[in-house]
């Protein structure tokens, strides 16, 4: 079995690569902006990092953070991207939409970053992408994944690194098909990932596994920390998944 550390060393490698890849995608966007007169003469190349960096889901935002902060060093070691020194400015969406959106727009016009990575909750991203968007800023999501963001609110700027919520929830379906249960419950935070992706799973067991019942939904609030109460329900239910 693996101990906490080696869990721990193996998630931050997994989001320093994440990182890197993320940063060398930003070295060939900025040289096609750089052929098309789009980045701006400065001597440095400022990178938003917009995450949650107080409250339940901070270990997100700092996990990002540090490993965009390892890419930028290695990169910067190197010469930069186009010669620019790679700096990083972070901000706090505390996950909440009207917070996220307001650092966005305060990361573009004050702080004048090049790009912004992030956010982590699905619901701040809707909002930020619209911000992204009106501003031709480029936006890449490491973390939040609805596909609302890559069907609906996907612009020329915006990039995704990471599965989409229907992907997500086409693998859980596919998985399911193979397993042997007639009855099942879903909890799921009650914010956009939660319900698109409960509700996309759903929908793919409804034809894959008609006989499947659903005895209930659960949906804790985002920054619920205790699921005691939750877990108590879905067990007085007794579902076979």
């Amino acid at each position: 079995c693996e101990t906490q550390s080696q869990k721990g060393e193996k998630f931050m490698q997994t989001n320093v690569r994440k990182a890197l890849s993320i940063l060398f995608l930003l070295v060939g966007i900025a040289t096609v902006c750089l052929l098309t007169g789009q980045v701006q003469a400065q001597d440095t190349y400022k990178v938003g990092v917009l995450q949650p960096f107080s409250g339940p889901y901070s270990i997100y935002g700092e996990e990002a953070l540090a490993a965009c902060q390892v890419a930028a060093d290695q990169l910067n070691a190197t010469g930069g991207l186009l010669g620019k020194q790679i700096t990083l400015i972070k901000k706090d969406t505390k996950g909440d939409v009207a917070t996220g959106v307001r650092q966005a727009n305060d990361m573009i016009l004050r702080d004048k970053v090049d790009a912004i990575i992030g956010p982590t909750s699905s619901s701040v991203l809707l909002g930020v992408i619209e911000v992204t968007k009106e501003n031709k800023t480029i936006h890449i999501s490491s973390i939040a994944n609805t596909e609302k963001a890559t069907l609906e609110a996907i612009h020329p700027y915006y990039y995704q690194v990471v599965p989409n919520s229907y992907m997500e929830s086409q693998a859980i379906a596919n998985y399911l098909k193979g397993l042997d249960f007639k009855t099942y419950v879903t909890i799921a935070l009650d914010y956009e990932w939660g319900h698109s992706t409960v509700a996309l799973v759903k929908k793919e067991l409804e034809k894959s596994k008609p006989e499947a019942k659903l005895l209930g939904e659960f949906w804790p609030p985002l920054k619920e920390t205790n699921f005691s109460s939750y877990i108590t329900a879905t067990l007085n239910h007794k579902p076979d998944l």
